[in-house]
């Protein structure tokens, strides 16, 4: 939870950056679960956190658009 912290202090770049690796760890996780190198459990927990993270990232970036006018 730190790292959404740190993220959420940091400018927009490092925003779309936190985004980015968003994605990528979902691709990965993706592609682990498809080659069955994860379990169904990992997966469900995964896809979860990915789940929190992209949500934050959505509220950030209302939060900075309604800022910013």
């Amino acid at each position: 939870m730190k790292a959404f912290i740190d993220k959420v202090e940091k400018p927009q770049e490092k925003l779309e950056d936190f985004r980015m690796e968003t994605e990528q760890t979902r691709v990965r996780v993706e592609q682990e679960r498809g080659n069955n190198k994860i379990s169904k459990e990992n997966y469900s927990k995964d896809m979860s956190g990915y789940g929190e993270s992209i949500n934050l990232y959505r509220d950030l970036k209302k939060q900075d658009r309604g800022g910013s006018r």
